[in-house]
């Protein structure tokens, strides 16, 4: 069996993915790139893909059918960005579990004790949520011209991210 990992990132999934691939006797081909319909083609035989938080479209989930890919997997919390009734469609089910368990029996616990929660994972991406939801409309809209006309570089105050979408 093999499966192709999309936005594969060696520098903290390639020992999980080669752990894996010898436990299950599974072919794992590494893309670092996000799915589109060009290495799409890279799933040729493949049972399954495993992707991250982008979009998923119809068109990629077709061809992914035309391939003989038999299930779709996400390495991330929530799959908004997958378009399930394309997957439904073409009948490759789509896995997802929700790792979060006792999250909420967490949170009940740490208000009740008073503990201090901050109300961000503390990434980048959500520390950029958090400080753009603080920011004026006017700032905000100036905020997406700079990035539309920088190739989707994400400026704001001293940090450069690039956003591979």
């Amino acid at each position: 069996m093999k499966i192709v990992v999309y936005n594969y990132r060696e520098f903290d999934e390639g020992k999980y993915f080669d752990r894996f691939g010898k436990l299950y006797n599974v072919e794992i081909i590494k893309c670092c790139d996000t799915p589109n319909l060009e290495n799409a083609k890279l799933a040729l035989n493949c049972h399954g893909v495993s992707v991250i938080t982008t979009v998923i479209s119809k068109d990629i989930i077709k061809l992914w059918h035309d391939l003989g890919v038999k299930h779709i997997s996400t390495r991330t919390i929530g799959y908004d960005h997958i378009d399930i009734e394309a997957a439904k469609k073409y009948n490759i089910p789509f896995y997802y579990y929700d790792f979060r368990e006792g999250w909420q029996n967490g949170i009940d616990i740490s208000k009740e004790l008073e503990i201090y929660r901050q109300n961000y994972c503390g990434c980048i991406y959500s520390e950029e949520d958090r400080f753009l939801s603080q920011l004026s409309k006017k700032y905000a809209k100036k905020y997406e011209e700079i990035n539309d006309k920088n190739n989707n570089y994400y400026y704001f105050p001293c940090k450069i991210i690039y956003n591979n979408i």
